[in-house]
């Protein structure tokens, strides 16, 4: 086990997920970037598995991430993923981004992400899939 997991583990010994690996710098690391291709089979997955209303704390990187997605207003498929009457907000608060993500605006956050040319958009946007049980490379 390498120092980094041991720290981390002695960090949060409660956590769930179990660090397998050094973390990597997702910008610079584009040889495991595998885009996925959004499709309604996705859409209709998140919107079947998502909870009304998803809770997430976006660190500083991920928050540009997020932020470039939720910035675009309404886009060219006519969606839009910062609806408040839907329960949609994003407040930053002590170097992170508290963020309530409705189950409606979930699918074009995550498309949004899926199509950036950032690799950590799109892994982010797996990473999110992941907490609600969908692969995006097999739904």
């Amino acid at each position: 086990m390498s120092k980094y997991i041991a720290e981390q583990l002695e960090l949060f010994p409660a956590s769930v997920a179990v660090l397998t690996e050094e973390p990597v710098a997702l910008e610079n690391n584009n040889d495991d970037y595998a885009p996925f291709d959004w499709s309604d089979e996705l859409t209709n997955a998140v919107l079947a598995r998502a909870p009304p209303l998803y809770y997430a704390d976006f660190n500083m990187h991920d928050t540009r991430c997020v932020m470039t997605a939720v910035n675009q207003g309404i886009d060219s498929y006519l969606e839009a993923c910062n609806v408040p009457t839907r329960g949609d907000s994003y407040i930053w608060n002590n170097q992170k981004l508290n963020s309530r993500i409705s189950r409606e605006s979930m699918p074009i956050l995550l498309r949004r992400l899926s199509e950036s040319t950032s690799p950590r958009a799109v892994f982010l946007a797996i990473d999110i899939l992941d907490t609600i049980g969908i692969d995006p490379y097999t739904t």
